[in-house]
């Protein structure tokens, strides 16, 4: 047999306490995601393990949805799909300046 444990008024007065101010914060973070179009704040839930609050954002290029932690909204605004094609087109340009760079700088040496 479990040992049953006795919910006195004093415990569920903390308990209550409790609940309201984890459902202010909830609140609070679900007015804060106005900032964050694609965010829906309708999916917003607490990650006990994490100790943080997510929330689903639909990709701002192609409509599919991610879940991310609410600290993470202002910076991530697509899907991992899309991210990651934005990644190497950036990577693609930058190997282009220095190939660019790297030519200027041959036939300055040239002209010398």
């Amino acid at each position: 047999m479990a040992n049953e444990v006795e919910v006195t008024p004093e415990i569920l007065a903390m308990a209550k306490k409790l609940q309201a101010k984890q459902d202010a914060k909830l609140a609070k973070t679900r007015e804060g995601l106005s900032k964050y179009p694609h965010a829906k704040a309708d999916t917003l839930t607490y990650n006990p393990e994490a100790k943080k609050y997510s929330v689903e954002i639909e990709c701002t290029k192609c409509g599919k949805t991610r879940r991310v932690f609410t600290s993470d909204l202002f910076q991530i605004d697509t899907c991992v799909d899309c991210a990651g094609e934005a990644k190497k087109e950036k990577q693609a340009v930058k190997k282009e300046l220095i190939k660019a760079a790297m030519a200027k700088i041959a036939a300055d040496k040239a002209a010398e």
